[in-house]
């Protein structure tokens, strides 16, 4: 929910309005099949392709009583809207980018910004599940991680949250910078590095680098060690920005947790154990949810940035083999005979079939 002013509206768009008050904003919208409280809302009118959101702000002005506009092509009828205001710009989606970024500014809180080619969303999704033990969390919904769902994403923080945790997908060069400026990560997670949006960059290098600029000013990036590419990318960060790398290995290379899996256990479940640098000579001992390559990494990655938020290490492990999958996305389901059935419905891409059929 957001609370803001006409006033401060109108400064951070530093624009022209007609001079007619409106309610406080509480809402933010672009799609105007998902209006519901029309009287305390901001339509942004996008123009894409295939559509022109300004051929339905009269039915949202007259069905719906929305009353506040930001608008590209202000248009003739719009002139017998009494009751409406609406901000010019040239730009609607820049504006909404911009109004997020903005908003984004005024909060002074721990925020994650999570990118890589498999993987953002559940981190996300588990990583806001272990958080939310502690702190009150707002984080990207569904998969919101482009350039318009981060800048919607975002303006979902309320004074009341105290850790943001979203996420940024890009698939091709010169997006990540927007993005960025949007979410303002203090704390980053890089995934892993794969095939996914390839089509968009001239090669893979290419891509880690665009999507490492998510990480530009944010204080500590979690990465995997075992990752040759991604880790030296984020080293390259470190000496350009001074960002502090926060590493995990599984494979005994140079990290600051180094962590060892057990080759027991039951089908759900992985007992593992791990030395933590900061720790020093202290060993810790876990479960993680499933046995599968995905689902370790995802779980890792979780867990280690969420006791570099500031979990306590054993509330952490006890959260972490509480994480279930989540729907369409290797999901196990019982099939006819009792076979196994994965739904990994969510993902359309090579790789992501790759995973599911070695989690199958």
């Amino acid at each position: 929910m957001l609370n803001y002013s006409f006033q401060e509206l109108q400064w951070a768009f530093s624009c022209n309005v007609r001079g007619i008050e409106c309610a406080p904003i509480r809402e933010v919208a672009v799609d105007s099949r998902m209006v519901t409280d029309g009287a305390h809302l901001l339509f942004f009118a996008l123009v894409g392709e295939n559509h022109n959101a300004h051929d339905y702000v009269e039915t949202l002005y007259r069905v719906h009583g929305v009353h506040c506009f930001v608008v590209s092509d202000y248009r003739a009828a719009y002139r017998s809207f009494s009751e409406a205001t609406f901000f010019c710009v040239p730009d609607t989606r820049k504006a909404l980018q911009q109004f997020a970024s903005y908003h984004r500014q005024r909060f002074q809180i721990p925020v994650v910004g999570i990118t890589g080619s498999n993987g953002k969303t559940v981190v996300k999704e588990w990583l806001s599940q272990v958080l939310a033990t502690r702190w009150r969390v707002n984080h990207s919904p569904k998969s919101y991680n482009s350039q318009i769902g981060v800048p919607l994403s975002v303006l979902g923080l309320a004074p009341k949250d105290e850790v943001g945790v979203y996420e940024a997908g890009i698939s091709q060069m010169n997006e990540m910078r927007n993005l960025e400026e949007i979410i303002r990560p203090t704390v980053g997670i890089f995934t892993n590095l794969g095939h996914a949006h390839q089509a968009g960059f001239p090669d893979m290098e290419t891509k880690g680098r665009e999507k490492m600029l998510l990480f530009a000013r944010a204080k500590r990036l979690v990465v995997c060690r075992d990752q040759d590419l991604v880790y030296s990318l984020a080293c390259q960060l470190q000496r350009e920005s001074g960002v502090e790398l926060v590493t995990w290995s599984v494979t005994g290379k140079e990290a600051d947790w180094q962590i060892t899996l057990s080759q027991k256990g039951e089908k759900d479940a992985l007992p593992f154990s791990f030395r933590w640098k900061k720790e020093g000579d202290l060993c810790y001992n876990g479960v993680l949810p499933a046995r599968d390559a995905a689902t370790i990494e995802n779980a890792l990655h979780t867990l280690v940035t969420s006791v570099t938020l500031g979990v306590p290490i054993q509330e952490a492990l006890k959260s972490v083999a509480a994480l279930r999958s989540m729907p369409m996305r290797l999901e196990r389901r019982e099939g006819v005979n009792g076979q196994a059935l994965i739904n990994d419905s969510y993902s359309c891409d090579l790789e992501s079939l790759e995973i599911a059929l070695r989690f199958l």
